[in-house]
């Protein structure tokens, strides 16, 4: 497994989960 920071990982489930990135809900 490679190393990813916390925040990353966290994007990266969060980002399958809703089909859309966190940056871009934060606009």
């Amino acid at each position: 497994m490679s190393n990813l920071n916390p925040v990353e990982f966290l994007s990266e489930i969060y980002r399958f989960i809703t089909g859309r990135s966190f940056e871009e809900e934060a606009y």
